[in-house]
């Protein structure tokens, strides 16, 4: 009997490891390009280093995967880049953190960049944010990166009016509302 128990263990293991394997074979052939400054995001002169497999964030340092074979990935460290392009998304990454760029008007729009990664990693359509917050606003792609809503980014944008009815909506709303702020940005683009 206790064979059997063992036998019936091992095989529920085995199985296991077979289905999340399985479950990273699915994931979508994705490029990752990385950019080194704005310019080369503008001119869209990114280097294509291969296909995306995830990131590694330890103690604030961010490293970008890449497929090698089934059992390898290689790293790229991007803490010294200005942003990334895994598939058709966009991201900034400032001090190790990386922030996805969802729109370009008044001000420029973020979400959590990890929380994005994530969804890609694991095929879904929602993501817990483990690392950091959920929505931030910058004036430009060049400038600070700073959370919404916030007694920072009242102070910080309170002289940009054409940045004052998005950040009116979401005073409105609860905080880390994605969906939410999302509709406000674009009822006030």
């Amino acid at each position: 009997m206790k064979r059997l128990l063992f036998l019936l263990f091992i095989s529920s293991l085995a199985f296991n490891a077979d289905a999340q394997r399985k479950k990273k074979d699915k994931w979508p052939p994705l490029p990752l390009i990385l950019f080194d400054s704005k310019e080369a995001y503008d001119l869209d002169k990114g280097e294509k280093v291969g296909e995306f497999r995830g990131y590694d964030w330890t103690v604030g340092k961010l490293a970008l995967l890449t497929y090698v074979d089934k059992k390898n990935v290689k790293r790229h460290p991007a803490m010294t880049l200005w942003g990334c392009k895994v598939g058709d998304q966009n991201y900034r990454i400032v001090d190790g953190r990386a922030y996805r760029i969802l729109d370009k008007g008044n001000g420029i729009y973020y979400e959590n960049g990890f929380a994005h990664m994530n969804m890609l990693m694991e095929d879904e359509e929602n993501s817990d944010v483990d690392l950091g917050s959920y929505s931030f606003l910058s004036k430009d792609l060049n400038t600070e990166i700073i959370e919404i809503p916030s007694k920072k980014a009242a102070k910080h944008f309170e002289d940009d009016a054409s940045l004052a009815p998005f950040l009116d909506c979401i005073r409105k709303m609860k905080p880390h509302h994605s969906e939410k702020i999302r509709e406000c940005m674009k009822a006030n683009n």
